[in-house]
């Protein structure tokens, strides 16, 4: 609808729970990668998706925010 370009597609490889993200979610979460959007949960030395826990209000907003500013204003 925006125009945007939405080709963009990054490795998961570097999340420990890269496998745990639904099949049909996969080419979604590689562009929010790409695009910078999510950079996973860091807990040690690992970083996670937690695809199959509940996004925090925080966490969202600053998928938005970062949305808005990043994307939007290009």
């Amino acid at each position: 609808l925006k125009g945007l370009d939405v080709s963009g597609r990054d490795s998961l490889a570097s999340f420990a729970d890269a496998d745990q993200v639904s099949s049909w979610a996969v080419v979604y979460v590689r562009w929010a990668v790409a695009a910078k959007l999510i950079n996973g949960r860091s807990a040690g030395t690992a970083t996670y998706l937690s695809p199959l826990d509940g996004a925090k209000r925080v966490e969202t907003a600053t998928i938005v925010m970062r949305f808005c500013t990043e994307l939007l204003t290009k």
